[in-house]
């Protein structure tokens, strides 16, 4: 993390003109790619959603906890496997409609800065 931070500071110093270019086109990039990912994610909960949920846990827990009984386990009567399909597809499109948003800004961010540049030559 320092590494990129330096980098960073340095090219900010050392290259303003060229900085905000480069910073836009980097964190554009990297939207673009996060949101790519999560699209990914969000088809494969479409498309197989118990696979998904197993998976998820899988990956972010170290036991089978998460493995319930419906005939012993009030939560799984309580949520159904429908309540947690929706609370996934909420976090992904509000994820998306965040990365979205800080494109957009980014986007608008990067044109105000180029027309200071340009009002100044």
């Amino acid at each position: 993390m320092w590494l990129a931070l330096s980098i960073y500071f340095y090219y900010y110093f050392n290259h303003k003109k060229q900085f905000f270019s480069f910073f836009k086109e980097s964190f554009q990039q990297g939207c673009i790619l996060l949101s790519v990912v999560v699209a990914f994610v969000a088809i494969w909960a479409i498309l197989d959603f118990n696979s998904f949920w197993m998976n998820f846990h899988y990956v972010f827990f170290d036991n089978d906890l998460f493995l319930l009984d419906p005939n012993i386990s009030i939560m799984i009567n309580m949520f159904p496997e429908r309540f947690f399909f929706d609370m996934v597809a909420m976090i992904i499109f509000t994820f998306l409609f965040v990365v979205a948003i800080m494109y957009l800004i980014i986007h608008y961010l990067y044109r105000r800065e180029v027309n200071r540049f340009v009002e100044e030559v």
